[in-house]
């Protein structure tokens, strides 16, 4: 007897259940003053990983709280589809004035184009919707989800990284204020990288030839 294929569902479903996502995120918008808290949690903890390249199982549990609680104000979908329903539906909601397909689809395909070409895992498409005040003013963050794998060094994942985050200008697109920040501190902490790993030969190399 033949199994029956699951039934996939339509268009009108899959854009459904992402305007869906979309509503929910902005129900749950975080403020500014506590995602300017959250970021500069993660960055200390970032910070930790490449240093010591990996987390204990505290800290993994500290960074998956806070990124719950980020995370209620961000709608993620899988594939550019569907993210372009969401650029729609926010186009449909607040109007046109920002350009959203212009401004957005081609600058975080570029990413997630780069995401996956370095072996990243790409998780998905994600906007990200924040309070500016209590008058109900909301701004929105687009970017992807991505995970590094747990295999590279910190070297290889600076490089990889920062080569995502230097993606869109490789697609002919200027990079964004966030993407401009985001490189300085990378190339930073690659800078840093590198040194520690020339002192560690250097060392390493006096001790065999004593």
């Amino acid at each position: 007897m033949n199994e029956k294929s699951p039934i996939q569902p339509s268009l009108e479903q899959i854009n459904e259940a992402v305007v869906e996502k979309v509503r929910r995120a902005i129900n749950n918008a975080i403020s500014k003053d506590r995602l300017d808290e959250i970021e500069e949690e993660l960055e200390f903890f970032n910070a930790q990983y490449i240093k010591n390249e990996g987390l204990s199982d505290e800290d993994l549990a500290t960074v998956r709280e806070i990124e719950d609680e980020r995370d209620r104000s961000i709608a993620t979908v899988g594939n550019i589809t569907e993210f372009r329903m969401m650029l729609d539906y926010l186009e449909e909601r607040f109007g046109p004035k920002d350009d959203w397909i212009k401004s957005y689809l081609a600058h975080e395909n570029a990413h997630a184009n780069v995401a996956e070409a370095t072996g990243h895992n790409f998780i998905g498409y994600s906007i990200e919707f924040v309070k500016l005040d209590d008058s109900g003013s909301v701004y929105v963050q687009p970017g992807i989800s991505l995970e590094p794998q747990p295999e590279w060094g910190r070297e290889e994942l600076l490089r990889k990284r920062i080569a995502v985050t230097l993606a869109p200008e490789h697609y002919g697109d200027v990079l964004s204020v966030g993407d401009e920040a985001d490189w300085h501190v990378l190339e930073r902490e690659l800078e840093k990288v590198r040194s520690d790993n020339k002192q560690q030969t250097k060392i390493s190399a006096k001790f065999i030839l004593e």
